[in-house]
């Protein structure tokens, strides 16, 4: 067994969490050159480490595509792990289907909401000119 294989083996024995065992197999893509990355299947779909998430507003019963929580969610969970009572999470560039975690941030929910409602009233006023 090469040594890179078995310092991979010892690192995955040593986790003792679903946060500890993401940064890990990060850490091993990152050494192989395999990152996980989000991959766009259509405009209603996005694939990440392996699961499939549909942005449509369907009802789960009337989707094939299982969904607990959203995209940017899962990934900034994967991250950093569960996200604080209270927080939202943001996309930094307001683009909702950049879900790379450099676009994410954790933000008060009060603060996200003055953040968005900001964004609005200077659309409103841009429109009123």
């Amino acid at each position: 067994m090469k040594h890179r294989e078995k310092l991979f083996k010892l690192l995955r024995k040593s986790v003792e969490t679903p946060q500890e065992s993401f940064a890990v197999e990060e850490m091993i893509a990152k050494v192989e050159g395999n990152m996980l990355t989000v991959e766009v299947l259509d405009d209603k779909h996005q694939k990440f480490n392996g699961l499939i998430f549909n942005s449509s507003k369907a009802p789960r019963s009337e989707s094939r595509y299982f969904k607990l929580i959203s995209l940017h969610r899962f990934i900034w969970t994967c991250y950093n792990g569960e996200i604080p009572d209270g927080y939202d999470i943001h996309h930094v560039d307001f683009d909702k289907n950049n879900n790379d975690i450099s676009n994410l941030v954790a933000l008060p929910k009060s603060d996200h909401q003055k953040l968005h409602v900001r964004i609005q009233e200077s659309h409103h006023r841009a429109r009123a000119f």
